[in-house]
């Protein structure tokens, strides 16, 4: 029986390129991260399902690295924008200062949400740094997950309500609230409606002056 290729799956080129695990499916083809580093593409038709018992022996990093964090999952564009974040505050307060100093996580966590939210709301980037809101929720969530691990961490969280409960409670709502309005198709407004918003606020403005004018006289 052939065995399925999926993500994760150890596989060999066919064609002598070598062997890898498969990180993503798209369509016919699959992105395989090879054990020398690089990332290739390759139709699934040209790979091998591959046992780890199968794996060379003189290369033991195949069998052992499979079993490893999957640090090549997290993306390097996450890393290059949340790098920014830090460099902001490394010119700031210094290099690492939360592993010495420590951090209250309440602090982080507020300033991680101020960012998504103005970002959220339509600004791209920070009015005062000028770097992407999302460079400094990046470099909020690292800081948390790094003084965590460092024993820095001052962890004032909430004291424990009944949030999840809730929850729970909520969502079945979501589905009959769906199957409420199955039949209605609405206009479902984005950022690429500002302009429109706006055109209309000021079409607004305008009727409401004309109308002011005009019962002043």
């Amino acid at each position: 029986m052939k065995e399925e290729i999926l993500p994760g799956s150890l596989v060999t080129d066919i064609h002598g390129a070598g062997k890898g695990i498969v990180t993503s499916l798209d369509g016919d083809l699959a992105c395989v991260a090879m054990d020398d580093g690089r990332h290739m593409m390759f139709r699934i038709s040209e790979l091998r399902w591959t046992r780890e018992s199968e794996m060379k022996p003189s290369n033991p990093k195949d069998i052992v690295g499979s079993g490893k964090l999957p640090l090549h999952l997290w993306p390097a564009t996450a890393s290059a924008m949340g790098s920014l974040g830090l460099l902001d505050g490394m010119l700031k307060y210094g290099r690492s200062n939360w592993r010495v100093a420590g951090v209250r996580a309440s602090i982080y966590v507020d300033a991680a949400q101020r960012h998504l939210a103005k970002w959220f709301e339509g600004q791209d980037n920070d009015v005062d740094s000028g770097l992407p809101h999302f460079a400094h929720a990046l470099a909020c969530i690292a800081i948390l997950v790094d003084a965590q691990a460092a024993g820095k961490l001052n962890d004032d969280r909430m004291v424990a309500g009944g949030y999840l409960e809730m929850l729970d409670a909520l969502t079945p709502h979501v589905a009959r609230l769906k199957e409420l309005h199955a039949g209605k198709d609405p206009k479902h407004f984005t950022i690429a409606d500002t302009a429109l918003a706006e055109h209309t606020a000021r079409e607004t403005d305008a009727r409401q002056i004309a109308e002011s004018n005009a019962e002043a006289k």
